[in-house]
């Protein structure tokens, strides 16, 4: 019977994990883990708003398209729903209000909420951690449930979009003996300026950097129980995030005006299929959290009920992949499209552009301006007319629900 696991951990960039190039954070656990998936290097949310990329994982519906619409509750069931429907239970377990609120999450067939813990000083134990009692939550259902059981474990930790709680250990892996005194607050910074003082960012970076390194403990413990249970070598593992965190890029530590750049789209994408198939394979198309919902609607082997009212997204593994497999993947993505509060941004193979409320366009190269930070906008005037074409192609897509496959670039 088909089972799956799903983790989302918000305001988790992929640039300060391991699997995608980061070297100074270290993280064992999302390594292994990552050594036993498959890895999408390219994953880039759709918006920085919660709910909307809760939409987006249990509707497949892009958040350009929820732009459009007056009433959400019309676009169909939600994935808990179907599967509910279907007689598969699924669950949710988070310490999220948002995400539990959610109108799609009343499908789910039990919510578990966790309650959030409020301090102002770092904890004493890993153990503590709010991120530390959402895992153990979850581990408590999941050792319920019988070896041939059928289920959707979805779980979300608020990680560091909550406090930051790491103990002072974990920040002091990043503090050399000549920096300025670590931050002891654990409020999660927001600040909005156009030069920070250095020593201050320094400070929110190693903080940052120590949630990280706790957070991943705390996954090498979950995964290590998980993987003794019965079932499990059976399971289906994702790993992902909402959105990531920005730190001092664009001027913006934190949230403050969600700015459609890299460090606040760039998300990580990792799913680990039964017995570790197609282990650590790397896939360069552009991918959204949309594609996730086709995705489990197909390893739970169910229809999606508006498929033929609206653009469907690709899933991101062939509906029986298996190890010795090297073709009949989902074709290849070229393009991504992100939105929020009237900000729109595309990304293709070779370009960014970001579109900001005033509809003035920056460029950036890609792959090599990884944190977009050489605007040649006004170097490649032709390269911002056709990315701003494509880019209303990619409006009317979603907006007119085309079924037809995107149009060449």
């Amino acid at each position: 019977m088909p089972r799956a696991i799903v983790i989302v951990i918000d305001r988790l960039g992929s640039g300060f994990l391991g699997p995608y190039g980061n070297t100074w954070i270290v993280t064992p656990a999302i390594n292994r883990f990552a050594s036993q998936s498959i890895l999408w290097e390219h994953c880039l949310t759709d918006s920085p708003q919660l709910a909307s990329v809760c939409h987006s994982h249990w509707s497949g519906m892009h958040s350009l398209l929820l732009n459009t619409q007056n009433d959400p509750a019309t676009l169909g069931p939600g994935l808990p729903q179907q599967l509910a429907t279907a007689e598969i239970p699924a669950v949710l377990i988070s310490d999220e209000l948002e995400v539990v609120n959610h109108p799609l999450a009343t499908g789910f067939s039990e919510t578990i909420l966790i309650p959030e813990k409020t301090t102002d000083a770092s904890v004493t134990s890993i153990e503590e951690t709010q991120c530390a009692s959402v895992l153990a939550y979850a581990l408590q259902w999941l050792e319920k449930q019988p070896a041939d059981a059928s289920f959707l474990a979805w779980i979300h930790l608020r990680a560091m979009q909550g406090s930051w709680d790491a103990p002072q250990s974990f920040r002091e892996l990043f503090h050399d003996e000549e920096d300025p005194a670590l931050p002891t607050w654990t409020t999660p910074p927001q600040q909005q300026t156009e030069s920070f003082d250095p020593d201050d960012l320094l400070g929110v970076t190693q903080v940052y950097a120590g949630q990280i390194s706790a957070l991943d403990s705390c996954l090498d413990i979950f995964w290590q129980t998980l993987d003794d249970l019965p079932g499990s070598s059976q399971t289906l593992a994702a790993l992902t995030s909402p959105r990531g965190f920005p730190l001092g890029q664009h001027g913006r530590v934190g949230a403050c005006d969600h700015p459609l750049y890299g460090e606040l789209l760039n998300v990580p994408c990792l799913l680990r299929l039964p017995a570790h198939a197609q282990a650590a394979k790397r896939i360069q198309s552009l991918v959204q959290p949309s594609n996730l919902y086709t995705t489990l609607l197909n390893w739970f082997g169910q229809d999606d009920p508006l498929s033929d009212q609206r653009p469907l997204p690709t899933p991101l593994i062939p509906a029986q992949p298996d190890q010795s497999s090297n073709g009949h993947w989902p074709a290849s993505s070229d393009r991504a499209v992100a939105v929020s509060n009237q900000q729109l941004a595309l990304r293709t193979p070779a370009w960014f552009l970001h579109q900001n409320t005033d509809q003035e366009a920056e460029l950036y190269v890609k792959p090599d301006d990884r944190w977009e930070i050489n605007d040649v906008a006004n170097r490649c005037p032709d390269i911002v007319e056709q990315m701003t074409q494509q880019l209303q192609l990619c409006k009317d897509h979603f907006q007119n629900r085309c079924q037809d496959p995107w149009p060449a670039l």
